[in-house]
């Protein structure tokens, strides 16, 4: 695993290692590359907050839009088939 922050890196073997570099400011990657776990107290811009939660509100209006498109499509879906297996039953 390896230790990461600014221009510094460190090699590292144990969780206890790793533990005490995450709470000195460091991320900690594994040895593919992948970040394996954040530094603590990392802090996101203002703006960029403010960018994710307009983005995350639209999503959430277009989701409940798909979601009642959806129940409406699966009632009309429903009612056809009603009417289907009713004109079976006639003949």
């Amino acid at each position: 695993m390896k230790a990461i922050k600014d221009n510094k890196i460190y090699t590292i073997t144990t969780e206890a290692e790793a533990e005490s570099y995450k709470a000195a400011g460091y991320d900690i990657y594994d040895d593919g590359g992948r970040i394996k776990a954040y530094a603590d107290g990392k802090t996101v811009p203002f703006g960029k907050y403010a960018e994710i939660e307009k983005k995350c509100a639209e999503l959430e209006d277009k989701n409940a839009e798909l979601l009642a498109e959806l129940e409406k499509l699966q009632k009309t879906k429903g009612e056809k088939s009603e009417k289907g297996e009713k004109s079976e039953a006639k003949k």
